[in-house]
């Protein structure tokens, strides 16, 4: 699957076709789905680390602007897991929407905030 592929929205037919009540959610799984396609994308793009490593599950919370423990009750690996927020999944959708360019370009950016934050990745 290519980059544009990657981001289009005939690639998430669930968020393009659901109703307008049903817009504003997003279920822990769906959460997940989309997190993994954008570490997809990120390889792809040749986003990595310093080492050339890809980027580690600590770089997406501070992407999406979360701390790392709502990040992971998102995802629902907590005992403590806890469904989306209508904003929080309306945040995921916009983002989605990005074009891939706009979005590797927000990859990018956020580098230096990640390795502020977890130096020990620089």
């Amino acid at each position: 699957m290519g980059i544009a592929a990657t981001l289009s929205p005939s690639a998430y037919p669930n968020q393009t076709r659901k109703k307008a009540s049903e817009a504003d959610t997003m279920t822990n799984q769906e959460f997940v789905q989309q997190i993994e396609r954008w570490k997809t994308l990120a390889d792809q793009a040749g986003i990595t680390l310093p080492n050339g490593k890809p980027l580690p599950e600590k770089f997406w919370p501070v992407f999406l602007g979360y701390s790392e423990s709502a990040y992971k009750k998102f995802k629902g690996n907590e005992a403590d897991a806890r469904a989306l927020k209508p904003y929080t999944a309306k945040h995921i959708r916009v983002l989605t929407k990005l074009e891939p360019t706009v979005f590797l370009d927000e990859v990018r950016l956020t580098l230096p905030s990640f390795f502020e934050k977890h130096p020990q990745f620089k």
